[in-house]
């Protein structure tokens, strides 16, 4: 297990000056969508609970155990039934796969933005990676929020706004506080202040800034080392998580105090 730093074992020059050395340089301009009121009525919790109910119920989403190939087929097989678009199981020389699902509207062109939205749908026990763990915080709450989302924006419109791409953070604990934690470190900081309108705009509750302690962050910290702009929120301010609860055998929704479904649906 690794904790606190980044594995770049098969990519030792990842995160270099030269590695992916792309050029972004993207205009956000403030949020005004059509398309987003039509899915905030249609988002609910019900769906998401069965959902987790079917990833809590592996004994674990380990990446290097085979068992954990269905937590991908079980989503992508959800996402075909939603719509025709390509879903794609990347193999990356463990057991566990990953999932791209594309959404190509008749609009766009190949040379149309690529929004990427993503969350991990492993799990893993910190104290031993071979026992129970349910991950219904880190990161089912995460993975079942974006096929929530995902589903619904094709429910209301077939053809979204932009050219999409879904891969399978953390949500399902509230904290203390009703508010979204915006993460400032190794983000973009950009796309970052964009992200913070869009909660201004879309959203019942505040976001705060917030940081993760240490070297390794999240997901997006991949996507900054490869040269994209990323952005990334959590339920709330890292320092009111309870820290105690992800990585165990207690990660799940139904013992869990703090874990909210209301809180997932902000």
């Amino acid at each position: 297990m690794t904790k606190g730093f980044v594995n770049r074992t098969e990519h030792p020059d990842f995160g270099s000056k030269d590695y992916g050395a792309f050029q972004f340089h993207q205009i956000y301009h403030p949020p005004n969508s059509t398309f987003v009121p039509r899915i905030l009525p249609l988002l609910s919790s019900k769906e998401q609970r069965i959902n987790l109910e079917t990833l809590t119920s592996l004994y674990t989403r380990w990446l290097y155990q085979r068992a954990v190939n269905y937590t991908a087929e079980y989503a992508s097989q959800e996402l075909r039934e939603a719509a025709e678009v390509e879903v794609m199981l990347v193999d990356h020389g463990f057991e566990q796969e990953s999932m791209v699902i594309y959404i190509m509207p008749k609009s766009a062109s190949s040379s149309s933005p690529i929004t990427i939205i993503g969350a991990h749908c492993d799990s893993i026990n910190r104290e031993n990676p071979w026992l129970r763990a349910p991950g219904a915080d880190d990161d089912g709450s995460g993975t079942v929020t974006v096929l929530e989302a995902y589903g619904r924006s094709l429910k209301a419109n077939s053809s979204p706004l932009h050219r999409w791409s879904f891969i399978s953070t953390r949500l399902g604990l509230a904290g203390s506080q009703e508010r979204v934690g915006v993460v400032m470190n190794r983000v973009d900081p950009a796309l970052t202040e964009w992200t913070k309108l869009l909660i201004d705009k879309y959203l019942d509750i505040p976001w705060v800034e917030t940081a993760y302690p240490g070297f390794a962050g999240s997901d997006h910290q991949s996507w900054m080392g490869a040269g994209y702009p990323a952005a990334h929120s959590i339920e709330g301010a890292w320092e009111d998580n309870n820290v105690t609860i992800p990585h165990t055998t207690r990660d799940r929704f139904d013992i869990s105090p703090e874990f909210s479904f209301d809180h997932i649906l902000q």
